[in-house]
């Protein structure tokens, strides 16, 4: 009678042997995570580096697609997920880089809307008061009326006669001490009557995202203080 042998492969090992596997072990338990994929997610979702961020999502996020093609690797919705919140958070930061430049504009030509009330006549003083007061912020609309304002630039001209140039002064802007929103726009005045340093605190309106002045001095005096 034949003995009954065992079916073995080219290694020797029996199909019968239990303790022999029958596939290759890398294809037991799931396939390892993708790090592209994981990187380029979290890097989208980070707001606090303006451009860098967004653009290595972007990249992570197509590195992570192609890595986990054909099941290779985990981590597929991750990396599309990325995509979509890379071009949003980067289109958010584009619009803060635009408004913020805006805002800075705006407060680099603000000192020039509001000084040449001085350069008035006596006859066009309370046209040019009126139309600079419109420029200033509700505080200093309850500290001073549009009369009074008047009243201030005509004492101004009065004295030290009519605006005849200016320029900024160093540094030409600076920072309230007291915080907040306000900067101090410093300007040198040339009147007909002598020189003067002009002061512009400005206020940043965040509704309207303009800015507003918040008193005005000339050599230390302002329209509040009279």
């Amino acid at each position: 009678m034949t003995e009954f042998q065992p079916h073995t492969d080219a290694g020797g090992a029996s199909s019968l042997d239990p303790g022999q596997p029958t596939a290759p072990p890398e294809s037991y338990g799931p396939p390892p995570m993708s790090k592209a994929a994981v990187t380029g997610f979290v890097s989208s979702l980070v707001f606090c580096v303006p451009g860098l961020s967004p653009l290595l999502g972007l990249i992570f996020g197509i590195v992570g697609i192609a890595a986990t093609s054909g099941g290779r690797r985990r981590g597929r919705g991750l990396a599309i997920a990325a995509i979509p919140i890379a071009l949003v958070v980067g289109a958010g930061h584009c619009y803060l880089a635009y408004f913020m430049g805006v805002v800075t504009h705006r407060m680099l030509a603000f000192p020039s809307r509001v000084v040449p009330v001085f350069r008035a006549s006596s006859t066009k003083v309370p046209e040019a008061a009126a139309e600079a007061y419109q420029l200033s912020s509700a505080g200093f609309r309850r500290a001073v009326s549009e009369e009074q304002f008047q009243a201030w630039v005509s004492e101004v001209i009065a004295e030290r006669g009519q605006l005849q140039s200016f320029k900024q002064s160093r540094p030409p802007f600076d920072k309230d001490p007291r915080g907040g929103n306000v900067v101090i726009a410093h300007l040198a005045g040339d009147f007909v009557n002598g020189s003067a340093v002009i002061d512009v605190v400005m206020v940043l309106n965040k509704k309207k995202g303009s800015w507003e002045f918040n008193d005005i001095r000339v050599d230390g005096h302002s329209p509040i203080s009279e």
